[in-house]
């Protein structure tokens, strides 16, 4: 089941992102340039590279609950 949730996210993620994606990155240039004052840039790879993991499994298990409710509402329709 994980192969099958695996490639269904893989196909739908989108190609290209919208510039509301872009204005909400900008937002973080305060931000990366707080912590460059302070830290190093690998600190800021590192800390960047964390949260990111921690989005993808957010989406990952969003995408994955949102197809099982959907064949879950399907069965149920079909009943």
């Amino acid at each position: 089941m994980d192969d099958i949730l695996a490639y269904l996210e893989d196909v739908t993620r989108p190609d290209s992102r919208p510039p509301e994606y872009f204005a909400l990155l900008d937002r973080t240039d305060p931000y990366t340039a707080a912590i460059l004052e302070k830290f190093s840039l690998d600190f800021l790879d590192g800390l960047t590279e964390a949260q990111c993991g921690a989005s993808d499994w957010l989406q990952r298990e969003c995408s994955s609950r949102g197809f099982r409710l959907g064949v879950r509402l399907t069965l149920a329709a079909l009943q």
